[in-house]
């Protein structure tokens, strides 16, 4: 809802590649600043809405963030299967990494430093950690077809499986995943 007044960026005319939304991830951050409800819980996790997700997976996947304050560590994870790549459909941040980028002028260092009107979300997010001293660590808790992993069927108990673009191929995704073990 108060995404709303969000201006969205589009690819240059001829461009088919994926839609340059970091305009709309940026305002979303915004808001996350203001609303500072990550400050609560160890772990923020961005999902887009064409990705089925099973927080429960992810949660046996990211490891206890320890410390508290400065001394916790600021980790950004690498989410593709093989555990090299973040890709957008799943973003997951600890909360020492969200301080980083929302607070601080970290997303303003980003913004002048970085060229986000021709990048995604995800190279975005992924340099923009990379500038700000944030770490990465492999998780592999996604099949992504971006990430080079077979997204059909969702039987390979990863935590989200992304795209699922349709109503059908969204509940089959769902099906297939619960009949697999947790």
């Amino acid at each position: 809802e108060r995404l709303r007044g969000a201006r969205r960026s589009h690819n240059p005319p001829g461009d088919d590649g994926p839609l340059q939304n970091t305009a709309v991830f940026l305002t979303a951050w915004q808001q996350v600043r203001e609303e500072r409800r990550y400050s609560l819980r160890d772990w923020t996790v961005k999902v887009d809405p064409d990705t089925v997700f099973f927080p429960q997976r992810l949660g046996a996947a990211l490891p206890r963030v320890p410390g508290v304050g400065a001394a916790a560590p600021a980790l950004v994870a690498k989410n593709c299967a093989d555990g090299n790549r973040l890709s957008g459909s799943l973003e997951v941040l600890s909360r020492a990494a969200v301080d980083r980028l929302v607070g601080d002028g970290g997303m303003t260092w980003c913004n002048g430093v970085l060229n986000w009107l021709i990048m995604g979300e995800d190279a975005y997010l992924a340099a923009c950690m990379e500038h700000l001293g944030v770490k990465s660590i492999p998780i592999g808790a996604l099949a992504d077809s971006n990430c080079g992993a077979a997204v059909s069927p969702c039987t390979s108990g990863a935590a989200a499986y992304h795209p699922a673009r349709t109503p059908k191929r969204f509940v089959t995704c769902v099906l297939e995943a619960r009949a697999q073990a947790p």
